[in-house]
């Protein structure tokens, strides 16, 4: 462990045993009773931090999703790949497996939403995916259980 880490643990000790929110250690961290229980429970965190932790982490969770959706949408851009679609609301996108393999691969890994986009950045953007619309996601699904069970690749015969 290098000396920049024993500080940080030491610093974190001293401020939650003075009852000082480990962030900013000026203000008391918040106490809470958690899970309906009798006692309350000591969070390391004043409100003032958690508010600006939880916007933070949300605002870089939300780029990450941008980013990897943006990379695997049509010509690299925020939108959904199948054809005349023009949806580019990431929160109406998500990530297709184009060979369809993520059951399988979600039992294999437990990976899902955020964890596996930030997954597949950091390995540079693997090939076999694709942006859908949870529409065309769906659609995807009915066409191929379909053509699975009797051979009709679409509504049309």
């Amino acid at each position: 462990m290098n000396d920049k880490n024993k500080k940080d643990k030491e610093r974190y000790r001293e401020l939650k045993k003075k009852g000082l929110c480990v962030l900013c250690g000026a203000r008391p961290g918040a106490v809470s009773k958690l899970d309906g229980g009798d006692s309350p429970k000591f969070l390391k965190y004043c409100l003032e931090c958690k508010q600006e932790y939880n916007r933070n982490r949300s605002e870089k969770r939300l780029q990450t999703k941008v980013e990897v959706l943006s990379h695997y949408g049509k010509n690299q851009d925020l939108k959904c790949c199948w054809d005349e679609c023009e949806i580019s609301d990431p929160d109406m996108l998500s990530l297709d497996h184009i060979h369809n393999g993520g059951n399988e691969e979600r039992k294999r890994t437990t990976q899902a939403g955020i964890t596996f986009y930030a997954k597949l950045k950091e390995q540079g953007y693997p090939e076999g995916f694709q942006t859908l619309c949870h529409n065309h996601q769906w659609k995807k699904e009915i066409l191929r259980r379909r053509s699975e069970i009797n051979g009709v690749p679409s509504w049309r015969k």
